[in-house]
């Protein structure tokens, strides 16, 4: 089972017309960690010290993206205010010092696209 806690900032929105708001920049972070035995926070023993660097258990993760949404109508929603279409690229502690510090560590494993639909209650 993999957990996640997200914090994300939208700074500001561009309303298009009364229902269909933009919101070009969303930016944030968010920390996910996996359940199980394979992966471990601290580095088991059988390691040498400083044989990994990172906790194969917990990643950090930085995103920016944009979103468009559409605001339902008070006398049409039954459970949604609006649905939002959006798309974040993002990337985690670990990839960023590996492209950091190799040039040759590419891009497409450096980043990650989500696209995505969200209801908002």
């Amino acid at each position: 089972m993999t957990f996640t806690i997200k914090e994300r900032y939208i700074p500001w929105h561009c309303k298009i017309s009364s229902r269909w708001d933009i919101e070009p920049l969303t930016t944030g972070i968010f920390f996910n960690t996996i359940s199980g035995e394979d992966f471990w926070k601290h580095l088991p023993s059988r390691y040498p010290k400083h044989y990994y660097g990172f906790s194969t258990k917990i990643r950090s993760n930085v995103f920016l993206g944009q979103r468009l949404r559409y605001n339902i109508p008070k006398r049409k929603r039954l459970f949604h205010q609006a649905v939002l279409v959006y798309y974040e690229i993002s990337s985690c502690d670990l990839y960023i010092v590996s492209k950091a510090t190799n040039k040759d560590f590419p891009w497409r494993e450096t980043l990650s696209l989500a696209i995505g639909v969200k209801w908002e209650l």
